[in-house]
């Protein structure tokens, strides 16, 4: 049996297809969570597409934050631009 690259191997198994192109990584949703995770996956070197309709989701709308993990108290809109 021929071995594959780890990258080759992992984009084989679990295909993620849009266009013309395979990623390793699809993440559906643009919240905090969604843009974490495609951070996380990219610097990891992985090919990553975040699918959404709008980056930001409920935090985008929120008037204030006060408990996100490294901030103090910060509008939605403002955590959003940070991420």
């Amino acid at each position: 049996m021929k071995s594959s690259s780890p990258k080759q191997r992992s984009s084989l198994q679990n295909p993620h297809v849009y266009g013309d192109s395979l990623y390793d990584v699809c993440i559906i949703g643009g919240g905090v969570a969604a843009l974490s995770a495609g951070i996380f996956a990219a610097r990891r070197g992985l090919s990553t597409l975040i699918v959404a309709t709008e980056l930001g989701g409920q935090t985008a709308s929120t008037a204030e934050i006060e408990n996100y993990p490294g901030c103090g108290v910060v509008e939605g809109p403002e955590l959003i631009a940070r991420q």
